[in-house]
């Protein structure tokens, strides 16, 4: 595919000095919106080898770019039927205008990519136009990137993802998805416990994770999990029906990453 990174604020001077939310300079990111159907897309119809057709089109931003994709695209799904938006600032308009028929909208959108940190202030725009979207049944991915802020994080996330998605058949409604920025084993629940516990763990990468328990003179028990799994959150159960009271060790350990922690059984 070609990838063409546009200047989205329209104004003849952007020097990235004062106020970037001066409203003449708010006001371009709408104006924007004209150039890219009226010049930049002919453009590139008519200067590269392309397939032309809404179909064959995709339109992705982060920030403000996020807020226009989610404006000009939903707004234009004759031109667009595929769109991603990493962090939508607060240029975004309602979905009840946006998609003021979600039916219509859900048979001419062929993906719709919206992502976000739950560490970003910005989180409730993003949060809306879920809620939106997933009353209205219209098919989406949401996707969470847990402690992420208004940052690289999620825009790097965003990109690699939503490109390996687009001009494909499309994904099933997805309502929610959250993936991890960092590896993370946490404290099994309950503890202490009375026969079964759960063992919570995050891992940001597809990686090889080994789970294993042992008691307090380092001698192995179990071995809960030893498989190539996914990024994402995870629960591995433990069932110690066949052990006595005490105390015991279960360590992670996937890639480079290795945590330990300690759990207690009473009978």
């Amino acid at each position: 595919m070609i990838v063409i990174l546009p200047n989205g604020r329209a104004m003849e001077n952007d020097d990235p000095v004062g106020d970037p939310f001066d409203p003449e300079k708010v006001q371009a990111f709408e104006t924007f919106e004209f150039d890219l159907l009226n010049d930049l897309i002919p453009f590139i119809d008519t200067t590269f080898s392309v397939l032309t057709g809404k179909e064959n089109r995709a339109m992705a931003g982060l920030s403000m770019g996020g807020g226009q994709s989610l404006n000009f695209g939903l707004a234009h799904l004759d031109t667009f039927t595929w769109i991603g938006s990493f962090s939508a600032a607060p240029n975004t308009k309602a979905m009840s205008q946006l998609v003021p028929n979600p039916d219509t909208t859900a048979k001419y959108l062929s993906q719709l990519w919206i992502s976000c940190g739950t560490a970003d202030d910005l989180l409730f725009i993003s949060q809306q136009a879920h809620n939106y979207l997933d009353q209205n049944e219209v098919p989406h991915i949401y996707c969470l990137i847990e402690d992420a802020g208004h940052d690289w994080t999620v825009w790097k996330h965003g990109l690699y993802y939503f490109s390996q998605l687009i001009f494909k058949k499309p994904t099933t409604n997805i309502e929610q998805v959250e993936i991890p920025v960092s590896f993370k084993l946490s404290q099994n629940y309950p503890n202490p416990f009375n026969l079964v516990t759960k063992i919570n763990y995050c891992i940001p990468q597809t990686s090889l994770v080994k789970i294993k328990v042992f008691d307090e003179l380092g001698r192995e028990i179990e071995t809960l999990v030893q498989a190539q799994m996914s990024a994402g959150h995870h629960v591995s159960t433990f069932d110690c029906s066949s052990l006595v009271s005490g105390v015991y060790i279960y360590r992670l350990k996937a890639g480079n990453f290795v945590d330990t922690k300690k759990l207690i059984l009473l009978k």
